[in-house]
């Protein structure tokens, strides 16, 4: 069996640990949020102050995007905003932020598998859009969508990260509880002991921390 000290040494390094599980919490919930910002700042591009190309660029946007350019920003920021507040929870809730993050993806996916992107499509038609989008985001659009893709799938692997640490840090502090109410029960058991005086009663601490007594009967004489 354990002695006090030894369970409080072991308490202390558990402690220790759980201290560096949670550091390493708030790295990986701040990298998390970088790449995010860092897919903010990517889409930041088709929003430009080229007021002159707008026009065309709508045009652009429709076919590459298959969507109205102003709806299509007006719901990313929402979706930005959703996947944000996930993100910047102490405790990730790794199905949730994924939930999220997959409504950006869906988002993105008709511009990310457009025929209009493909390298080797020579199309006039094709051609002057991708121009009309590179002239107004300052961004070619095969660019913009490999970014794109890099980011979402950077935030990703944050959530697996994250998700899998939180893990390691829960199961820590279940251990680090389970060893406090080991010492809890310890100083119970060594108080009664040095209470008792004599064997005549014997007591143990059950395993949800409540105190037992077990009475032992001794063969006296005298009394009848």
């Amino acid at each position: 069996m354990e002695t006090k000290d030894t369970l409080s040494s072991c308490s202390d390094s558990e402690e220790q640990e759980i201290q560096q599980l949670q550091k390493q919490a708030k790295i990986l919930k701040e990298n998390s949020l970088n790449k995010l910002n860092a897919l903010q700042t990517t889409t930041q591009h088709l929003s430009s102050s080229n007021h002159l190309m707008y026009y065309k660029f709508r045009d652009a946007f429709h076919r590459l995007f298959e969507a109205d350019e102003r709806t299509f920003r007006s719901v990313l920021s929402r979706n930005m905003q959703n996947l944000e507040r996930q993100l910047n929870k102490e405790t990730l809730h790794a199905k949730d932020s994924n939930s999220d993050l997959r409504v950006i993806k869906v988002q993105f996916d008709k511009f990310i598998h457009s025929k209009v992107l493909e390298p080797s499509n020579y199309n006039s038609y094709d051609l002057e859009t991708r121009r009309d989008f590179k002239e107004y985001t300052h961004m070619e659009a095969q660019t913009f969508k490999e970014t794109i893709i890099q980011n979402m799938n950077s935030i990703e692997q944050c959530i697996i990260e994250r998700a899998s640490h939180e893990q390691k840090l829960q199961n820590g502090l279940k251990r680090l509880n389970e060893r406090k109410l080991q010492i809890q029960e310890c100083t119970v058991q060594n108080a009664l002991d040095a209470s008792s005086g004599d064997n005549d009663c014997s007591r143990i601490v059950s395993d949800n921390g409540n105190v037992q007594g077990l009475e032992s009967q001794s063969n006296t004489s005298g009394k009848q």
